[in-house]
């Protein structure tokens, strides 16, 4: 059933955002998405008191893809006052009486083919650039005011996946298919649809840059992977019994290959916030243009 955003009335919206400014005192959050104990939760949780999101539609008219698109970049922030922010900025960009039920795929498109930071420029099998631009076409169909059989969107999906089986584990070409994967869903039925988009999303395109900048690639976490569990077995063979420390038995014994993960941690840290940052600057952007639909609704 369709409801308009805060169900059409600005008592609505300004009991949810004073709510948010009084948990943001009490600070009893749990960085985990959609979780309420009694005491303590994220930020969607707590405005519930629950976990339910059939009563997050309809208490205040919004889609479940919007909670957990939400929570999930509020547990993934880069601090904790970092996530608050976002979400309270992104609950009070949302126009009161706003029409919702596009924006999760107008959401998807910009993360697939938007510029400057959808995925095609970092797609690079011709294949799967194909497939991008159908699930985005799937999803421009649904902007349009059409609809999509899920006859469709399993054909599109059994498609994603073959291709991201087919490159090799681990790669920016794996981690864009599982993004594609991911979108193959109308985020009007799928309340996963667009935070499980965002979420491969951050991760392909900071891999990426992280490869543009460094070129640290997939045989680097391989061959990084293999000398620590040697240290760790070498450690065992000689008598180590309890916490083996293989960070520090790193420094120790290849200190050059330490200072090379430790740069890669780093600038893999700055990539993801960065990406971050991208994506909730996107949100609050198509949440505010939402507002164009209040007029025509």
């Amino acid at each position: 059933m369709y409801s308009p955003a805060y169900l059409g009335d600005a008592l609505c919206k300004r009991q949810v955002l004073e709510r948010l400014l009084s948990l943001q005192k009490a600070d009893t959050w749990a960085m985990r998405p959609i979780y309420w104990d009694g005491r303590t939760g994220s930020l969607v949780g707590s405005l519930l008191q629950g976990e339910n999101l059939d009563e997050w539609e309809r208490l205040f008219g919004l889609p479940k893809w919007l909670a957990l698109a939400i929570d999930n970049l509020f547990a993934s922030g880069p601090d904790l006052k970092a996530g608050l922010e976002f979400g309270i900025a992104l609950l009070d960009a949302i126009p009161v009486g706003a029409d919702m039920r596009t924006v999760g795929s107008r959401v998807v498109i910009e993360l697939l083919e938007g510029l400057p930071c959808g995925l095609l420029p970092i797609v690079s099998m011709h294949a799967m650039t194909e497939t991008l631009i159908s699930v985005s076409s799937l999803h421009r169909r649904i902007t349009d005011g059409g609809d999509v059989d899920a006859a469709e969107w399993r054909a599109v999906r059994r498609r994603a996946v073959a291709q991201t089986d087919a490159v090799e584990r681990g790669s920016v070409d794996a981690d864009v298919g599982a993004c594609i994967e991911a979108a193959t869903w109308d985020p009007r039925t799928s309340r996963t649809a667009v935070s499980d988009t965002g979420r491969v999303w951050i991760k392909a395109t900071s891999d990426a840059e992280v490869a543009r900048q460094s070129g640290w690639c997939a045989h680097d976490d391989e061959r990084m992977k293999a000398l620590l569990d040697r240290l760790h077995a070498d450690a065992k063979a000689a008598g180590a019994t309890g916490f083996i420390d293989v960070f520090k038995l790193l420094d120790e014994k290849h200190p050059e290959e330490a200072r090379q993960l430790k740069a890669h941690i780093a600038l893999e840290h700055a990539c993801r916030g960065a990406q971050w940052r991208k994506i909730t600057d996107l949100l609050l952007r198509v949440a505010t243009e939402a507002g164009g639909a209040v007029k025509a609704a």
